[in-house]
């Protein structure tokens, strides 16, 4: 193979790749449909943008690592990448004690983390009009809902990836700093 069959080889790849590629994100009006994970946390349904997420995965044995941040769990070969995993529930603040994890909500790169989830509950497409825009922080301060959408007269928060990225990158640099 010379440099030229190479050239090819990656410009089809790069060409296979994009065909994967979701259109837009959560918010964006040029979409015609909002796709969103729907999962159950410590017993509370919430979504993610399937747009922001960089894959979903069985849960792998999560290798206990001491840490002093109480979501810490450990963590896991993710692809062949040692990956550092986190309790989504412990993460939001939620009553946790119970909570069984069912998958791994991995995030995109450059992020190198995971988050636990329970139960998938399911995959659905919203009309972004059936969305509505959540600018506001938890009790506890963190601004991670990205949005809400109506379910059966109930309220499904959203949640942001990056926002919650952030808020845990926050977590980690106060964990150091008072180390």
């Amino acid at each position: 193979m010379g440099p030229d069959w190479n050239e090819e080889v990656e410009a089809w790849r790069k060409a296979f790749d994009r065909s994967f590629a979701l259109p837009a994100t959560l918010g964006s009006r040029a979409v015609e449909k909002c796709r969103l994970l729907v999962v159950e946390v410590a017993g509370r349904r919430c979504a993610f943008d399937v747009a922001t997420l960089g894959g979903l995965l069985s849960i792998p044995r999560i290798v206990p690592v001491p840490s002093p941040l109480p979501e810490f769990l450990g963590i896991v070969s993710a692809r062949g990448v040692l990956t550092p995993v986190y309790s989504l529930a412990a993460l939001l603040g939620w009553e946790h004690a119970n909570e069984v994890t069912h998958k791994l909500i991995l995030c995109p790169s450059p992020e190198n983390l995971a988050l636990a989830t329970g139960t998938v509950l399911g995959y659905e497409e919203r009309a972004p009009e059936e969305l509505m825009n959540f600018q506001d922080t938890d009790p506890a301060g963190r601004a991670i809902v990205a949005a809400m959408a109506m379910a059966d007269g109930t309220r499904i928060p959203i949640l942001g990836l990056g926002q919650l990225v952030r808020y845990l990158g926050a977590r980690i640099r106060a964990a150091k700093e008072s180390r």
